[in-house]
């Protein structure tokens, strides 16, 4: 009768260990892969640029990820301190209004918002149009080297083909 107990009792810790442990696992996977993702691919990009601008070598590109990294960690803490003087500055500033010119601000403020949203949205799709289908954003400096160049001076360029070329 004790041999079923002990039996259960066993899977039930290896059970219990198992959960700990993918628990524990899964906190620091999100932490290093899925919550640094944007600032990951930023400092993957700055590196392979000025890997190729300047030639670093590689242990040049490797101090560059970790240099790029730590001043990420410490820029994340600067900008939760200036978003928390941001909201002390707000709502101080909303002590001072009328009930209605608050409203009235708020308005304002929830406008702003979203005009900010949608620069970044068109941002975002300009980057992946004008880029080199990776979804790096190339400047244009970039994009003027794939143009031809212009025809001497006194010529006159071809036109585009229109539809009618296209078969």
């Amino acid at each position: 009768m004790k041999k079923p107990f002990h039996i259960i009792l066993i899977l039930a810790g290896v059970f219990v260990c198992g959960a700990v442990a993918g628990g524990a696992l899964s906190i620091r996977y999100y932490e290093r892969f899925v919550s640094n993702k944007g600032a990951d691919r930023f400092i993957l990009q700055q590196t392979r640029e000025l890997g190729e601008a300047l030639a670093l070598t590689p242990e040049q590109k490797k101090e560059t990820r970790v240099l790029f990294s730590r001043f990420m960690e410490e820029q994340r803490g600067v900008r939760k301190q200036f978003e928390a003087v941001n909201q002390r500055m707000i709502e101080a500033f909303e002590a001072v209004l009328t009930p209605e010119q608050r409203t009235l601000f708020q308005e304002h403020r929830a406008k702003r918002r979203e005009a900010e949203r949608l620069r970044m949205r068109e941002l975002r799709e300009r980057r992946e149009r004008d880029g080199d289908g990776s979804g790096r954003f190339r400047p244009p400096h970039e994009r003027e080297r794939e143009r031809p160049p212009p025809p001497p001076r006194g010529e006159t360029a071809p036109p585009p083909p229109g539809p009618e070329a296209v078969n």
